[in-house]
């Protein structure tokens, strides 16, 4: 048992050059392409959405579409410890042992010391698998104490011993305390499972693991778009949908790209939904409600579509929590199902499975049936980290780091040209009709 003040590291080992970054070209305009939306473009030229249409006061996000041309507005680059342009590393810089340390609360009791004891655990795996292929680096770990312990202790461990990066807080009155340390030494400060830390806002130093609401509706609606390109969309609204923000969001987003947008109610007759669901091109039923009985009633409608018209192809999208119905997996198969998700436990993947034979002879015990599973969230951090510091040196922000993950894509974006980053790991499984899936991913930007 972790008890207490703790540090504990691991001579793994790698050798890390650091990189200097610089500013390209800017260049003056941008064309639309089909897909693209305001906040993307935004991103790609380091300003924020509101400085990208303070420049183009004509344009509006519902009335974007391919062909546009926008008028980028010159912006000077935030500080190059942190830039998303980089260079080749420089190899006369000196190199160092990468060091990254987790402040978790291991010893605390109920589900926040059990899961941050099962990521950690994961995360020593993940920089096993790292050093096998590299050289050593440092991990150290630090008891979180309760909401009202001071970190000064173990932020000066860390300054001390020169960390790259931490994972953690998980008590949210730590976070100020952390993500001041964070800015101040220019160290990584990866927040692991809080999505709603308001210092991502303003400091370029910390990342969330857990992506805010308002980024994954962005993200979902990114990889519908590149998904289904000018597909009917039939949209299946329930009485009190549960996912009827992101929902008007999506269909906002399809009407302003000209996608042809029907609707239908939940209840409705296989003749109504026969109406609402016609297409040269396919259809794709998106309903607004992610409980089992909503996916139950659209798994049934598009089999009644089906049978009444085989010949129209009909496609059904949903969400993680069905997931969860493993028994109507042959339904899904079925009817073309696209599930969204951030995050992926294939139980039946070579590597996942060694991945917890291997956590239960090191550990004695199992992974938690969550989602997503800690073990695995921890292992891909790793990878992610140290593969990226590996690879980048200090300018290793939003670059994708081309480690082999098993649950999730970790990538990250930033939220604002001064800001911190949120992890935009989005893709489909598709449930296809030979009974087999495949996993599409949006196209890195």
């Amino acid at each position: 048992m972790i008890k207490g003040y703790l540090r504990h590291f691991i001579c793994f080992s790698i050798l890390v050059i650091s990189a200097i970054s610089t500013a390209s070209g800017q260049k003056d305009t941008h064309v639309v392409e089909q897909g693209e939306t305001l906040y993307r473009i935004a991103r790609t030229n380091n300003l924020t959405v509101e400085q990208l249409l303070a420049a183009n006061p004509n344009i509006t996000p519902e009335t974007l579409k391919a062909g546009d041309v926008l008028k980028i507005p010159s912006k000077t680059s935030y500080n190059n410890t942190v830039s998303q342009k980089t260079t080749k590393s420089n190899p006369a810089t000196v190199a160092t042992t990468p060091s990254i340390a987790v402040i978790l609360p291991f010893s605390a009791t109920g589900i926040e010391g059990a899961r941050s004891l099962e990521f950690y655990r994961g995360f020593l795996m993940g920089a096993e698998k790292f050093s096998k292929a590299n050289k050593p680096c440092r991990i150290f770990a630090y008891e979180e104490g309760n909401s009202e312990t001071s970190l000064s202790q173990i932020i000066e461990d860390m300054r001390r011993n020169n960390v790259q990066a931490f994972i953690g807080p998980v008590y949210p009155n730590h976070l100020k305390q952390l993500a001041d340390f964070a800015r101040s030494n220019k160290t990584r400060m990866v927040v692991p499972f809080y999505s709603r830390a308001e210092q991502v806002n303003t400091n370029p130093y910390v990342y969330l693991l857990n992506t805010p609401s308002k980024f994954e509706q962005i993200h979902m609606s990114d990889l519908f778009v590149c998904t289904f390109k000018k597909t009917t969309v039939a949209l299946m609204r329930f009485t009190n949908g549960d996912e009827y923000v992101f929902f008007s969001f999506l269909k906002n987003r399809l009407l302003a790209l000209g996608y042809p947008v029907t609707e239908f109610r939940a209840e409705a007759s296989t003749t109504q939904m026969l109406a609402a669901c016609k297409g040269d091109a396919g259809v794709v039923i998106v309903p607004d409600d992610s409980k089992a009985s909503s996916q139950a009633a659209a798994l049934k409608a598009v089999a009644s579509i089906k049978a009444a018209n085989p010949g129209q192809s009909v496609s059904l999208v949903g969400y993680p929590s069905w997931f969860e119905q493993e028994k109507l997996i042959p339904q899904m198969n079925a009817c073309n199902t696209y599930l969204f998700t951030s995050n992926f436990y294939n139980k039946y993947d070579a590597a996942t499975s060694q991945f917890e034979a291997d956590y239960a002879a090191w550990f004695h015990a199992k992974t938690q049936n969550i989602s997503p599973r800690m073990g695995l969230l921890g292992y891909d951090a790793a990878q992610h980290l140290l593969t990226g510091i590996n690879k980048w040196g200090n300018d290793f922000s939003t670059q994708s780091s081309g480690a082999k993950m098993l649950q999730s894509e970790l990538r990250f974006e930033r939220t604002e040209d001064e800001g911190g980053l949120v992890n935009s790991s989005m893709f489909f499984i598709h449930y296809k009709p030979d009974q087999t899936i495949d996993k599409i991913s949006a196209p890195k930007k």
